[in-house]
């Protein structure tokens, strides 16, 4: 892990000031939402901001992310004993554990190799019950109006578009 913002507390407390909620995180709730009281993952989960959310929608969720600091930072706020935290990566997540995984924000960027990329959409592939579903965002940095491309939050009543389910067709 290269990114000190991750691992410092100090640095932590900025993290969470800087990002606060936003349109892609209504985002991946409504797509959540889609599954009722969802075996939920957060891979990369970081200071908890979603995950928390996740769990107060009433779905069963572990964050998972290697950052000690974040972690600490996530177990320490409100709702967090609704939440399975775990250190580590997506090598040590159990089988067929899992109805929906989400990486957010920029977590599907921090693999930087084709190899690494492959090795993690396997490990998600494997923990995901058959027809689980995978969702994660990738960000342009580029972006002007800083949504990255993240759609608007789906209107009540409308359904997410699903790229891809584990176990069916192509992934």
């Amino acid at each position: 892990m290269r990114d000190g913002e991750f691992q410092d507390p100090r640095l932590v407390v900025v993290y969470d000031a800087e990002c606060r909620w936003a349109r892609d995180d209504d985002f991946y709730l409504a797509l959540v939402n889609e599954t009722p009281a969802a075996r939920v993952l957060d891979l990369g989960c970081g200071t908890g901001r979603l995950t928390l959310a996740l769990a107060a929608a009433g779905h069963a969720v572990s964050g998972v992310d290697p950052a000690r600091a974040s972690l600490d930072a996530a177990r320490g706020k409100p709702g967090a004993d609704r939440v399975c935290w775990i250190e580590g990566t997506s090598e040590i997540l159990p089988d067929r554990a899992f109805d929906v995984a989400v990486l957010t924000s920029h977590v599907a960027q921090v693999f930087v190799d084709d190899a690494g990329w492959a090795d993690v959409l396997a490990d998600l592939r494997r923990c995901l019950v058959p027809g689980g579903r995978l969702a994660f965002d990738s960000r342009d940095p580029d972006d002007a109006d800083g949504s990255g491309g993240i759609p608007p939050t789906p209107a009540a009543g409308s359904r997410c578009r699903t790229v891809g389910r584990s176990g069916r067709g192509r992934n």
